[in-house]
């Protein structure tokens, strides 16, 4: 009987020495498990992952600005047909709350232009500003270094609204346009083709957007109407 109870005694001290050695192994498996969850949560902020918008021009703002009415398109459109040709004639500008309308024009307003004025809609006020340069020439200015600049890695170039330069956009190597500075020799070169001032920018075309930047807005669309 003796015997069998040192037996029992040995074989409970086993059981409770090889519980003790789980009960440890579990606790430090927890501790290390807790630790990775602790350090998997900490946010980790790296240049490779950071997001940022890779074109923050004028066309992000425009995605805010509000519609211009159907009636204020129309006669705007009606503007432009009658206009388009004219020497005379730059562009039509609307403002951001849509409720200016300018006409750029270079000297006195003509008999066509006046009467066109007349007929605005009430929604609108209509006034007329003068350009700095004659939009015929500038156009045919444009077309001038488009062509001439072509070697130069000219892709577009087009008439400011005020008529005041030319707007001259050039290859680059960059992710968005404007985003790399085209150099002075470029500049130089660029300004001997015209006496017009011109305004360079350098760049590529614009990304598409993807699963980690969608930040790159493509404005487009059309304006549907019923006859």
């Amino acid at each position: 009987m003796e015997l069998q109870l040192k037996i029992f005694r040995r074989r409970t001290a086993s059981i409770a020495g090889v519980a003790a050695l789980i009960l440890v192994a579990v606790g430090a498996a927890t501790g290390a498990s807790a630790a990775d969850n602790t350090s998997d949560s900490t946010p980790h902020i790296t240049d490779e992952v950071r997001i940022t918008p890779s074109d923050v021009s004028s066309e992000v703002e425009k995605l805010t600005l509000p519609a211009i009415p159907l009636e204020t398109q129309e006669y705007i459109d009606a503007l432009q047909g009658e206009l388009d040709g004219d020497a005379r004639f730059s562009a039509v500008e609307v403002s951001e709350n849509r409720k200016q309308v300018t006409v750029w024009w270079h000297g006195e307003v003509s008999e066509g232009l006046s009467a066109l004025l007349r007929d605005s809609v009430a929604v609108v006020e209509v006034s007329v500003a003068q350009t700095a340069f004659l939009p015929g020439d500038l156009r045919d200015a444009a077309q001038h270094v488009l062509r001439e600049g072509a070697a130069l890695g000219v892709e577009r170039v087009t008439v400011a609204v005020d008529g005041s330069h030319l707007e001259v956009a050039t290859a680059g190597i960059g992710t968005s346009r404007g985003d790399v500075q085209p150099s002075e020799e470029l500049i130089s070169r660029l300004a001997q083709l015209t006496e017009i001032p011109l305004t360079v920018s350098q760049g590529g075309v614009k990304p598409a957007a993807t699963r980690l930047n969608d930040n790159d807005y493509h404005l487009g669309g059309a304006r549907i109407t019923n006859f």
